[in-house]
C-alpha cells in the first residue's frame, strides 16, 4: 500500500508550502521583489504539490482573461438604498415590546 507523502514531509517543509502557495497570485502578477520571486521559483522547482496549484493557478488566469467583457446590466443601487433605508415617522427607540406585568 502507497504511503501519503505529506504524512512523511515535516511541518517546517509543510509551512513553506503554505507560504509559497499564500504568494503565488503576487507571483504570477510579478508584484513580489526579487529575492521573494526566486524563493518562490527555487520552491515550485522542487516541490511537486505547489507547482500543481501554480499550473492550476496560471489556467485559470488563462482562462479567465479570455471572458468577453460584458457591460453591467441594470442598475440595483436606488433599489438596494430603497430597501435598506429606514423608513421616515418611526424611530427605533420608540419601538417596544409590550410590556405584561
Amino acid at each position: 500500500m502507497e504511503q501519503n507523502s505529506l504524512l512523511n514531509e515535516t511541518p517546517e517543509r509543510f509551512s513553506l508550502c503554505l507560504r509559497v502557495q499564500e504568494q503565488l497570485q503576487d507571483y504570477i502578477e510579478g508584484y513580489l521583489d526579487s529575492v521573494a520571486a526566486e524563493a518562490v521559483r527555487a520552491h515550485l522547482a522542487v516541490c511537486v504539490i505547489c507547482q500543481r496549484n501554480y499550473d492550476e493557478l496560471r489556467q485559470t488566469i488563462r482562462l479567465i482573461e479570455t471572458l468577453p467583457f460584458m457591460s453591467p446590466g441594470r442598475d440595483y443601487s436606488s433599489a438596494i438604498r430603497a430597501a435598506i433605508t429606514p423608513k421616515t415617522g418611526t424611530q427605533w427607540w420608540k419601538w417596544r415590546p409590550p410590556l405584561r406585568w
